[in-house]
């Protein structure tokens, strides 16, 4: 026996998620042609079970001048009201640093003159766009706190930007991502798009941990109102993967025919409940720690079993692999 670390492939985190691959793709191209009111699409899931890691591998084939993507991602353990305004200042700066005099752009360029005048709490909220506009040099002003008295003023302003910058040349897609920590103006903004028709070749993706969001959070509230209010909105569930989905994922890692590989892929799956972080991260803690291993003698991978079924993990495997994430 021999110590060789166990190499997961790169396609491993799509088992089992081909038809929520096909139904993000449908978003992203439905959108680049939508010539109607906004989009919604979100993708809801327990922590570990892939959702941003499907969004990821979508959206990096739709990069470049075709579609404008907006990321954003909201964190459990800083303020959330200022990263919409932080994505858009970095948009710009983007455009900026680039120096693309592409039509689109021009184009781009008069719709938000046509759609502004001074709105000073606008420059000041996104510095990068009065020299987007402007053509000046680069401005390092941070963008403040998205929120507070003026909140709805901004909120309004923040909607007819979205409005101007979507259009047939440049679509938009504004992917949220970890939605259960946006902050209420945010939520009231996406409100505000959804129900907005005049803003066409737009959409926008969510991502939520599903077991934090219950029947009294905004975040489930505001679902609700779109979809009471007739907008196009679609789910998306990432959920744990079948044994089988385990079992194929253990067979070609360790280059095993699936029937040899069912007895450990069953066990596997019971003991991460197929949630696809953990079973990853269980077959390498099961390789570090010796029970998964690669025999000279016969050439191929062996594990012990018993020794794995015994194994003590945490009885809640949510919990466990958000202690990880976080």
């Amino acid at each position: 026996i021999v110590h060789r670390s166990l190499q997961l492939g790169v396609d491993i985190k799509f088992y089992g998620r081909q038809v929520q691959l096909t139904m993000i793709q449908h978003f992203f191209e439905t959108v680049i042609r939508n010539e109607s009111c906004p989009l919604m699409s979100v993708v809801s899931g327990c922590p570990g079970a892939g959702k941003s890691t499907s969004v990821n591998e979508v959206k990096s084939r739709f990069r470049g001048e075709d579609l404008l993507l907006i990321e954003v991602k909201f964190n459990k353990f800083s303020r959330p009201d200022s990263v919409l305004t932080s994505a858009l200042n970095s948009i710009f700066a983007n455009m900026v640093a680039t120096s693309n005099a592409s039509n689109a752009l021009q184009s781009m360029k008069q719709r938000i003159c046509d759609a502004f005048e001074y709105e000073n709490e606008l420059y000041d909220a996104i510095p990068q766009l009065l020299v987007f506009l402007q053509g000046g040099s680069f401005v390092s002003n941070s963008p403040p706190i998205f929120g507070g008295k003026k909140s709805n003023q901004l909120e309004f302003m923040l909607c007819r930007l979205i409005g101007a910058i979507a259009s047939d040349e440049i679509p938009v897609v504004l992917y949220l991502d970890d939605l259960q920590w946006a902050d209420q103006a945010t939520l009231d903004l996406i409100g505000m798009l959804m129900l907005d028709p005049s803003i066409t070749y737009f959409g926008i993706l969510g991502c939520y941990r599903d077991n934090e969001v219950d029947k009294r959070h905004p975040l489930f509230g505001l679902l609700e109102a779109i979809r009471l209010n007739g907008a196009p909105l679609a789910s998306i569930h990432v959920g744990p993967i079948e044994r089988e989905c385990v079992n194929s994922i253990v067979s070609d890692t360790l280059c095993l025919p699936p029937s040899l590989c069912l007895p450990l892929s069953t066990v596997v799956h019971r003991k991460t409940g197929g949630v696809i972080l953990f079973v990853i991260r269980f077959l390498k803690t099961l390789n570090k720690e010796g029970s998964l291993v690669y025999s000279m003698t016969s050439r191929r991978w062996t594990w012990d079993l018993e020794k794995i079924k015994s194994k003590r993990v945490s009885k809640d495997v949510v919990i466990h692999t958000t202690l990880q994430m976080n």
